[in-house]
């Protein structure tokens, strides 16, 4: 990637605007809540309005200037072209639209989840891997057939 590619990805994405939105951590807990932890691939619009006005309440007993936007103003902002965090469609079984996670916003999550993957190696399971190698080490330094056979056993 050279100079213009990258400024080019960090200007139009909407996955790094997401990400470097002064309030990310707001909207990514509660999309990760909703959406994500919840296990939900759409929800109506009155119903994430609903729980995001609980949400914008719950910020908001710290600080009263904190958020000042109805729920349904940040819900049209994250579906508006410009940020595309949420795609807003209508089922046909609803007057009331569907929202969905967008792919740019989804990626922001796989991201987020690879960062925060805790890696363990257990000490057991680096002995056992140690023992196996030196076993192999031994199994193939012998010539004699017989001699590996019994090693094998």
């Amino acid at each position: 990637m050279d100079y213009d590619k990258i400024k080019f990805v960090l200007n139009t994405s909407p996955s790094f605007k997401l990400l470097t939105s002064p309030h990310a951590a707001f909207i990514l807990s509660f999309l990760y809540i909703r959406f994500k932890k919840a296990e939900k691939i759409s929800i109506p619009n009155a119903e994430l309005v609903e729980v995001l006005s609980d949400y914008l309440e719950d910020l908001r007993k710290n600080n009263l200037e904190t958020y000042p936007k109805t729920a349904q103003c940040y819900i049209d902002d994250w579906c508006d072209d410009e940020h595309g965090f949420l795609r807003r469609y209508h089922d046909t079984n609803s007057d009331d639209p569907v929202l969905e996670l967008t792919p740019e916003t989804e990626k922001v999550f796989q991201w987020l989840e690879d960062i925060d993957k805790k890696e363990f190696v257990g000490t057991e399971s680096r002995f056992l891997r140690i023992f196996q190698e030196l076993q192999d080490i031994i199994n193939k330094s012998t010539e004699d057939p017989k001699e590996r056979l019994r090693i094998d056993d």
